[in-house]
């Protein structure tokens, strides 16, 4: 009873046949370690494999009618044992288990297994799924994760992710930007200076204008930059004489 209800909870799967490989599917894009590469919006169904190395993402586009066909659309391989049993999965040519290795064979069980978790869309925690990968349905926009163990820890560390619109996973980070009324670095800023020509006046005059500002006020303000203008030609003349 106890294997039964490891099985169970591990999404044990049945083979079309015994040991079989099941390769990635034709087209498939590769997985990454970047969570960016889960389903931007409803375009697939996100994949995450949480292996010793690392955690890879990957995206099944369309609509895979199994957990085990949507693993092979993001770009992953599966082994099953004579049972049934998913046993190893591998990535780019790395497979974990790895046969052979700690007299380890596909189809021992030593209490460990690649359990199977789901999370609907708009979910932020994963669950352990009831059935196994090969029954397993998953719609659009959700996600399916795997992860070797005793089953009780939750791929990706329990994270799940979740991308925006545009395919980016979101994220607590932000990015550095400058504070309030600093330049950005590299820039310069120019020294500002008073108007003291008629162009500037003009200029003073039509920005006073949009602004709402009244035409007595906008004419006296044109008045008082020409007589500043008037009052430095002045005092240059008197000392030059």
């Amino acid at each position: 009873m106890k294997r039964t209800a490891l099985l169970i909870s591990a999404g044990l799967t049945m083979a079309a046949a015994p040991a079989a490989v099941a390769a990635p599917a034709a087209g498939a894009m590769p997985a990454h370690t970047d969570p960016s590469a889960a389903c931007a919006g409803d375009s697939g169904v996100t994949v995450v494999v949480q292996m010793p190395d690392a955690t890879h993402y990957g995206c099944a586009t369309g609509d895979p009618a199994t957990g085990e066909e949507a693993l092979t659309g993001a770009g992953f391989e599966l082994e099953h044992d004579t049972s049934g049993m998913v046993c190893s999965i591998g990535h780019e040519g790395t497979w974990y288990p790895v046969e052979g290795e700690d007299g380890w064979t596909c189809g021992d069980f030593d209490g460990t297994y690649w359990s199977y978790w789901t999370a609907e869309e708009g979910d932020s925690e994963w669950t352990s799924s009831q059935v196994g990968a090969a029954e397993h349905d998953p719609a659009v926009g959700e996600a399916i994760g795997w992860r070797h163990g005793d089953g009780n820890k939750a791929p990706a560390d329990g994270e799940v992710p979740t991308p925006d619109a545009t395919g980016d996973a979101t994220s607590d980070a932000t990015s550095e930007s400058s504070p309030a009324g600093s330049s950005p670095a590299g820039s310069e800023e120019s020294p500002t200076t008073p108007p003291a020509s008629d162009e500037a006046a003009d200029g003073a005059a039509e920005e006073a204008s949009d602004q709402g500002q009244s035409p007595w006020v906008t004419w006296a303000l044109v008045g008082g930059v020409v007589l500043l203008a008037a009052a430095v030609v002045t005092a240059v003349l008197r000392r030059r004489r």
